[in-house]
């Protein structure tokens, strides 16, 4: 099909407007990327992903805070963002946090800090209230992601990808710029 100018530029609106619609109805409800596959431009768009994103932050990805989600849930989402599961390091029960050394995330290998809901009886404390304000407030450790929904902590599937969309985005960018 071949059309006149003034017939294209009318299509090329509905067809603009119609991608904008419902790339905001898809993004309302956390699946934007879903939408960009179904119409074959996620690639295109996050083609830098698959290729550098990883590079200036190559460390791990601690997700640390009580889960009712299930470990291959949480894996999955990552493995559908591209990461590989050995970039994640898991601890998502109260008994195991409360016991987790905390001072090992000093060590360079992670690159950040997911963190949901835990106990303030935490192992190495250092005095501080809660040991989310333990690590967002004491140097050495990566940067500080809290999982919530709402106004409270919590790991969910939803908030667990918009983490890693995040991460990533901020990669993009830096590439990009």
């Amino acid at each position: 099909m071949q059309l006149g100018l003034k017939e294209y530029s009318i299509l090329e609106n509905r067809v603009l407007n119609t991608i904008k619609m419902e790339m905001m109805d898809y993004n309302r409800i956390g699946e934007l990327n879903l939408y960009l596959r179904h119409i074959n431009m996620y690639d295109r768009v996050f083609e830098n992903r698959k290729l550098d994103v990883r590079k200036p932050k190559s460390g791990k990805i601690a997700v640390i805070g009580q889960s009712n989600v299930k470990l291959n849930h949480l894996l999955g989402i990552g493995k559908d963002l591209e990461f590989h599961k050995d970039q994640f390091e898991f601890c998502l029960e109260y008994e195991n946090i409360e016991k987790y050394d905390f001072n090992k995330l000093k060590n360079g290998k992670y690159s950040f800090i997911l963190v949901g809901p835990m106990s303030h009886k935490i192992k190495n404390g250092n005095g501080y209230s809660s040991m989310i304000e333990r690590l967002k407030s004491e140097d050495g450790f990566p940067e500080v992601i809290e999982l919530r929904n709402e106004n409270e902590l919590k790991i969910s599937k939803s908030n667990f990808r918009q983490a890693l969309e995040n991460i990533l985005d901020r990669y993009e960018e830096y590439y990009l710029n």
